[in-house]
């Protein structure tokens, strides 16, 4: 049964629809697998991640806790779960993955979600600022805050500044990056 947008098929998903979850899986779980292989993963860990995005999404569906926003497609929102799924599992591993095209949100940076109504807003705002800034604070805030690197590790990382320089540069680097997101929120919204 095609389903003509994404509110029908939310809706099938609702009610429990068999053929609604079949449709679900083959036509938005490609991207998902793509972007896991593309960035190091296995088949086995993408489809891992493909059922951990189906689960998620059906347990919001059918508990009512499930809305999409207007202008944002079922698809994107898959890809986005995917995606810090993954990012999440390869901290766990300790294995790290920076993809500067497609950066998740820094954490504790600025509560950013309470200004900025979807998470795929708010990973394309805070990825532009953060390719907008320096390289060194760029270097900086991607080994402390994606790659969890100590101080002391970007400061022989980089080799040329101190460990209390690498501090107060993250601090300076972070007050840019709060400033550009305000900025770009204010101005574009």
């Amino acid at each position: 049964m095609p389903f003509h947008n994404d509110r029908e098929l939310i809706e099938a998903i609702r009610k429990k629809d068999n053929a609604a979850m079949k449709y679900l899986y083959k036509k938005h779980t490609g991207a998902i697998k793509r972007f896991v292989k593309q960035h190091g993963g296995e088949e086995t860990e993408a489809e891992d991640i493909v059922q951990d995005v189906i689960i998620i999404l059906f347990e919001k569906i059918v508990s009512g806790y499930f809305t999409l926003n207007p202008g944002v497609r079922l698809s994107t929102y898959m890809v986005a779960v995917g995606k810090n799924l993954y990012y999440k599992k390869c901290r766990e591993k300790g294995k790290y993955v920076v993809d500067l095209e497609n950066l998740p949100p820094l954490e504790d940076t600025m509560d950013i979600d309470s200004i900025i109504n979807t998470p795929d807003q708010n990973e394309t705002i805070v990825n532009q600022a953060l390719q907008a800034l320096q390289d060194i604070c760029k270097e900086i805030l991607i080994k402390f805050y994606y790659e969890k690197k100590s101080m002391r590790k970007i400061a022989a990382s980089l080799g040329t500044i101190s460990e209390e320089n690498v501090r107060k540069h993250k601090y300076r680097c972070l007050g840019h990056l709060r400033k550009m997101i305000t900025n770009k929120i204010y101005f574009h919204g």
